[in-house]
Formats: C-alpha cells, structure tokens, sequence
C-alpha cells in the first residue's frame, strides 16, 4: 500500500518537478502530427523583438513583448479525409486543459464558431492567457505565458497576423464599453 501511495505522489508531482503544464502536454501531443500546426514562439525570440530599436507606433508592441515568455499556437483544420479532426481535438484539448483553474474572460459565439478566453492570474500579474477557438472544421489552441497586460496583448494583436489572435480585438472592445 506504501508502495502504491508513494508511486501516485510521485506521479502527481512529475509535471511539477518537469514544469510541464497540461497545455505544454497537449501541444507536445499534437505537434508534429499530419494535419496539425504547431507554432512555439520562444522567450529569446520576444526578447529580440524587445530589443529592437524601434518608433513610438512599436513602442507598445516592443514592450509587450518583454513581458512575454512564450506564445504556443495549435491549429488543425478537417478535411474529407478527417472531417471530425477538429471537433475531435477541440473535444481532447477541453479534457486535457484543468479549464476550471482558469478564470473566464469571455466566450463569443458566432453561428458555429466558439471562442474561449481564459487567463490564469500570480497576484495582480496575468500568468498564462488561454484561447480556444473552435468552428466545427478548425479548432486553435493558444497559450500565451508571461507577466501579461491583458489590454497591451489585445492592441499588439492587431499588428500580428497569427490565425486566431484577432479574436483579441474583443477584449479591447469591451474594456471601451
């Protein structure tokens, strides 16, 4: 019985130990496969971006992105082959991610299109930015880790041109309201 008890703690802790999060196991899962797009935009590369000598107009954009660790982006579309892919993934990414340690922001619905954005907060300071958008024939998953001002990371995804972000717009939107 000792054995067994100890065997589950350790397996509790493993991704505490490993700093692996269940949104870095579900991208792990999936990236690479037929069909599935991965994006892992890593600390250095916001840094660079940081670090740029920019005008006042990438000001904004540039300090945004020192606050930022990482950025994940999952999408998949179906096809004829796989026409359930995307509900299907979209279905596994809900299991797989612990939503109910996430605060909601905001759920938009649009005919089939479902958008979800969650955040995790460490004190007043946004840890992780969660969205998933699902349309029955493509799901996105992104993942955005860091000290995150949740209007700055709204106004800068206007400048990126990354499938999905433009659901951000929403958050600015109704922060004007």
């Amino acid at each position: 019985m000792k054995k067994i008890v100890i065997m589950a703690v350790a397996l509790m802790l493993s991704p505490m130990v490993f700093g692996q999060t269940a949104s870095d196991e579900l991208f792990e899962r999936y990236s690479g496969k037929d069909g599935y797009t991965s994006i892992h935009i890593t600390q250095y590369m916001f840094q660079l971006f940081a670090d740029l000598d920019t005008d006042e107009e990438m000001k904004e954009f540039t300090d945004m992105a020192s606050s930022i660790d990482r950025m994940k982006i999952l999408t998949v579309d179906s096809d004829s082959l796989h026409p359930d892919r995307a509900s299907e993934f979209y279905t596994d990414a809900r299991k797989t991610l612990p939503i109910k340690e996430y605060e909601e922001l905001m759920v938009v619905k649009d005919g089939d299109q479902t958008v979800q954005m969650l955040i995790q907060e460490e004190g007043k300071m946004v840890s992780e930015f969660l969205m998933l958008v699902n349309d029955n024939t493509e799901t996105v998953v992104i993942s955005i880790t860091g000290n995150i001002d949740l209007n700055q990371l709204a106004r800068m995804s206007s400048k990126m041109n990354i499938d999905g972000l433009e659901n951000l717009k929403e958050l600015e939107e109704n922060d004007e309201d």
